[in-house]
């Protein structure tokens, strides 16, 4: 555990350019998606952008953030692979969009993936 905090302390400020684009990507994937990451990656900057110094329990604060990320990841993945296997069958005048939202929803994996 305290590994981890160092690692977060270390990283703090790439960290908050990587939220801001996963915050982006969740607002292009709302033209087909109800997308609860715009929230969730707002809420980890307020952590991260308020909670600048390292303290213990600013700290084990970000640490939570982190694991309630973890469990969004997996949200995501159970989300793409439902919808994009439907998606992939229909052939309608929304396919583009809805290969649009598949795409940058694996995008914004990938970016949690990163973070």
């Amino acid at each position: 555990m305290d590994r981890l905090k160092q690692l977060v302390i270390k990283h703090q400020n790439n960290f908050k350019f990587l939220l801001f684009a996963g915050a982006a990507i969740a607002c292009l994937n709302t033209l087909a998606r109800a997308d609860f990451n715009i929230i969730l990656y707002l809420y980890v900057y307020y952590v991260w952008h308020n909670m600048a110094d390292s303290k213990e329990a600013q700290t084990n604060e970000k640490i939570n953030s982190f694991f309630v990320f973890l469990f969004s990841l997996l949200i995501d993945f159970i989300w793409v692979f439902f919808w994009g296997s439907r998606w992939g069958e229909k052939d309608d005048n929304e396919a583009f969009v809805h290969s649009f939202v598949i795409f940058f929803s694996w995008i914004g994996i990938l970016l949690k993936v990163i973070d």
